[in-house]
């Protein structure tokens, strides 16, 4: 065998057992946070502000207020604020007849010239009299313990944030079934990374944290023009500003649940929204993303290289062995905590299609049109 073919077969190799690594250590940093007890009740019920932007959700807006109106925590104690970014669908009058005569709703419309889901909970929290903000989509459901779950992991004067479990609603469908298995591996780095130290990832629907903190770093003015990252900018300027601000609330009582998109090309145009921030996350985050796409650019074409190369095909075959026993290693224990639950058949499908699919995204990210709810956006990266 040529050298040139050992020294590639040998490259391939090595990705293989880095990212392994990588998946391993995540694994220990989700063992360090999922084995926290959580306490279940704090010493002060403190003033909570749940915030929420709402954007043509009609389906799902009788859910949500159901489920807000349902906490146990005490009524004095928290209020929602509901911010329209100017509906079509009927959403602010459903609401308006939804919340009549709760006094602990309030409901307005973003003004002429604002929009996009930043504006409106930045309207929000300027609203907002509570010394904790609690956010959440206006798809999600949610647990009746939720505001006094997360308000027990604020005990601690360093908490500055706190990120809560989402878990991906499901139905029966294959396409249902991988989506839950994406959605845990983001969980997955999620709850890792934040037991090392290192948070890389946050999702706005289930995220808290102190309303002078947000202000303290300037909130979401720096990303405006992105059409997300409301979550992750804040949580990365918190880490800047602060020593060990975020933690993980490991706990059921805290557990969210949002709704799986419908279709493939609902599904895609909502990751290529997400990953359209990636130019402007912390240095750290963005090295982290590159290796990770370019890993499964390696994966991608390793099974050509196999081919093509004497004895590629053995090296390629036990490097596709070892990726798949260290993701479900990394994967069991999140799937378990967030009560996720798929067959062996989308385990096995999801080795040789995640890697198309992270490569098409990675690919595309960087495109500047982003549509969402029928909205166009124009991202400045």
């Amino acid at each position: 065998m040529q050298f040139s073919n050992w020294w590639m077969l040998f490259l391939i190799a090595f990705i293989f057992v880095l990212y392994s690594l990588l998946l391993l250590l995540l694994r220990r940093g989700v063992q360090t946070v999922l084995a926290q007890t959580p306490s279940r009740e704090a010493q002060q019920f403190r003033a909570i502000s749940v915030v929420v932007a709402v954007r043509n959700e009609v389906a799902n807006l009788g859910g949500l207020v159901n489920d807000l109106k349902s906490q146990n925590y005490p009524h004095f104690s928290y209020e929602v604020i509901l911010v329209d970014d100017h509906s079509t669908d009927g959403s602010y009058e459903l609401l308006q007849r939804l919340i009549h005569h709760d006094s602990r709703f309030r409901l307005t419309r973003l003004g002429v010239g604002a929009h996009g889901k930043k504006s409106a909970l930045a309207e929000a929290i300027r609203l907002s009299k509570g010394e904790i903000i609690l956010t959440t989509d206006a798809d999600c459901r949610l647990p009746e313990s939720w505001c006094r779950a997360m308000n027990v992991q604020f005990e601690a004067p360093a908490t500055r944030m706190c990120m809560g479990p989402v878990r991906l609603q499901t139905g029966t469908s294959f396409f249902d079934q991988l989506q839950a298995l994406e959605y845990v591996s983001v969980a997955a780095v999620t709850i890792g990374s934040v037991g090392w130290g290192r948070p890389t990832m946050a999702s706005g629907a289930n995220l808290a944290y102190r309303k002078d903190a947000f202000y303290e770093v300037d909130g979401y003015f720096d990303e405006e023009t992105l059409a997300s990252g409301d979550d992750q900018f804040l949580m990365e300027k918190m880490c800047a500003r602060y020593r060990s601000p975020v933690v993980f609330a490991a706990d059921a009582a805290a557990l969210v649940t949002t709704r799986a998109q419908p279709d493939v090309r609902s599904f895609l145009r909502q990751r290529l929204r997400w990953a359209g921030k990636w130019g402007k996350m912390q240095r750290t985050t963005r090295m982290l993303a590159v290796g990770v796409f370019l890993f499964h650019l390696t994966v991608f074409s390793s099974p050509f290289i196999a081919f093509l190369v004497p004895g590629g095909l053995a090296v390629v075959a036990g490097g596709w062995v070892i990726k798949a026993v260290a993701e479900g290693y990394l994967l069991f224990p999140v799937a378990r905590f967030s009560r996720v639950v798929w067959s062996t058949a989308a385990l096995i499908c999801w080795q040789p299609l995640y890697p198309i699919y992270a490569v098409a995204i990675g690919a595309f990210s960087r495109r500047k049109r982003i549509t969402w709810k029928q909205r166009t956006w124009q991202n400045q990266q």
